[in-house]
């Protein structure tokens, strides 16, 4: 959860002369009424005309001031337009770069809002104000090493005055945390706002979530749900809520859980896209004689995580069962449940026709609306199939002396600074070569291979590189996956592809993470061993940990 500004009325500018008043003059005049009146729906249609009819009469304060106006109502599409064309206007002063910077920062363009800050400081001076800016910033790309950098060496400004102060607070906070440096982040907390004493949402969560740090969870909860109860409707609420559900989750509360994990579907912010059915959303009645269509949502890893309840979807004895998926998972959805109907989804489909169900469901919602809060019951999966046997014949052929082999994938391919601490890197990977016996064969099982990457492990004797790009083709992955006796990958799409085809796999994560859904072992999948790490964990640790494993395997 980001921090938050909360947003308040500007009280208007001086922007019409008292000269002879003009056309413009007085729509201004009529305009800044409704600007005292907080009419914000008003003042955005009477912009609209402006800009329709004296688009090139407005002046660089006007459209500013007006993007203002805008930003803080939420009208973000007019504010943009309004800011953009004040840049264009006079384009070496810093007030519209800095309106589009916080436009940005809250659409979660960061590279547009590192632009527009870059052009603020040009023309705005060494004002600390900026430094703030930046640590937001920073914040919302996830580079808390960054963040800490500018703590450590002192230069976050934490000035009483500022009215961001709680947001900076906020994001020094997380910092500290993610590097497990939870007492530190405590200390800042206490500093500068060591009770709630008012409403600021911002403020609210800090504590929940320093509470949540230092696993006072019924603390952290209480604190999640004031802000809910301040906000009820508000986006601040149901970010809230968001939150609350995925520590229930992690701590093993899964009535609460679950039921709180479908807020999701209220926040604008979510990362999934929301479809239009013309068949109402499947509320547990009797699928008797009914069909029904589940749709993926979120990552293509959860699409799979999630499509291991429908086993027990099927003893409801549905008469016909949609899944509608990300495009490249297909392949692999038609071999796992090959009764199913398979639909896929990209960028810009839309429902089609022949998608005739009684009824429809996000994946996500499976748990709570089947009874299985712990996803326990009945799973299915990929059988091996000849092509996969065969692989494994060649490969095996191919390295003479070779008779195991382990699979190899160390990270996502989607690498971000919120992301990359999870994943090894291919030195890690080499480390890991070393120390196996001579009879064991490595397949990267590894997407998006960089030059770089590929470059290295070629030199290695015991390492093989298929020709295959596993990012689209997500059914050679899974092929290979099939051909190895033991999988070892970071928490991605292959370690997904490994649960449904059963094979023995070892991965790593959070020791929180809200998947464990509060138990020990890993509860999606069989065969799972899962390395639990603290935050901010030594890689070289993990290698170690891995390898310990591996020796465990190599023994037998």
């Amino acid at each position: 959860m980001k921090a938050r500004k909360a947003r308040k009325a500007r009280k208007a500018p001086k922007l019409v002369k008292s000269a002879k008043p003009t056309k413009l003059s007085r729509k201004f005049s009529q305009l800044i009424k409704q600007v005292e009146k907080a009419d914000w729906d008003e003042v955005a249609k009477m912009l609209e005309g402006l800009l329709d009819e004296h688009k090139d009469e407005l002046t660089y304060i006007q459209l500013v001031a007006g993007a203002k106006w805008m930003l803080d109502s939420g009208h973000w599409v007019l504010c943009y337009k309004l800011g953009y064309q004040a840049l264009l206007m006079e384009h070496e002063r810093p007030e519209a770069p800095e309106v589009l910077f916080f436009l940005f920062l809250h659409r979660n363009e960061t590279e547009r809002a590192a632009d527009c800050l870059t052009l603020a400081k040009n023309y705005g001076g060494n004002d600390q104000k900026y430094v703030s800016w930046e640590i937001l910033l920073l914040n919302e790309q996830g580079n808390n090493e960054a963040i800490l950098e500018l703590y450590d060496d002192g230069k976050v400004p934490f000035e009483k005055q500022d009215p961001r102060l709680s947001e900076i607070v906020f994001s020094v906070m997380m910092a500290l945390i993610t590097f497990n440096r939870v007492a530190e982040a405590r200390e800042l907390v206490d500093e500068h706002y060591p009770e709630v004493v008012d409403e600021n949402p911002n403020v609210i969560n800090l504590h929940a979530k320093i509470n949540q740090a230092e696993e006072k969870i019924d603390e952290a909860v209480k604190y999640f749900e004031m802000n809910e109860a301040l906000r009820e409707g508000k986006q601040v609420g149901v970010e809230a809520c968001w939150n609350k559900s995925l520590l229930q989750l992690s701590y093993g509360d899964l009535k609460n859980g679950w039921k709180n994990y479908e807020i999701r579907w209220d926040w604008e912010r979510f990362p999934t896209r929301k479809f239009d059915f013309p068949s109402p959303k499947w509320a547990g009645e009797s699928l008797q004689g009914k069909s029904i269509l589940l749709w993926g949502e979120q990552g293509i890893g959860d699409e799979i995580l999630f499509l291991t309840a429908l086993p027990k979807l099927l003893e409801w004895e549905p008469s016909r069962v949609g899944i509608f998926v990300s495009k490249k998972l297909v392949p692999v959805v038609e071999r796992w449940y090959p009764n199913a109907s398979v639909y896929p989804f990209g960028e810009g489909t839309e429902v089609s026709e022949d998608m005739d169900f009684d009824y429809h469901l996000p994946v996500g919602s499976l748990p709570l609306r089947l009874g299985i809060l712990d996803v326990s019951g009945p799973k299915y999966f990929i059988k091996e199939r000849p092509e996969t046997i065969a692989l494994r014949e060649r490969l095996l052929s191919e390295h003479p002396g070779k008779t195991r082999i382990v699979g190899l994938s160390w990270r996502s391919g989607v690498l971000t600074h919120r992301r990359i601490q999870y994943y090894l890197s291919h030195h890690a990977v080499k480390d890991i070569l070393k120390d196996a016996p001579d009879d064991v064969l490595f397949v990267s099982l590894q997407y998006s291979l960089m030059e770089e990457e590929k470059e290295a492990l070629k030199l290695e004797p015991n390492m093989y590189i298929p020709e295959e790009d596993f990012f689209d083709d997500l059914g050679s992955q899974l092929s290979y996956i099939q051909a190895c006796d033991l999988v070892v990958t970071s928490g991605s799409i292959c370690l997904a592809l490994a649960g449904i085809t059963a094979q023995p796999c070892i991965t790593w994560g959070p020791k929180r993470m809200w998947t464990l859904l509060g138990g020990d072992k890993y509860p999606w999948f069989p065969l799972v061993h899962m390395i639990k790490c603290e935050p901010n964990w030594d890689l070289g640790a993990l290698v170690i940990s891995i390898n310990k494993l591996l020796k465990v395997f190599y023994s037998r």
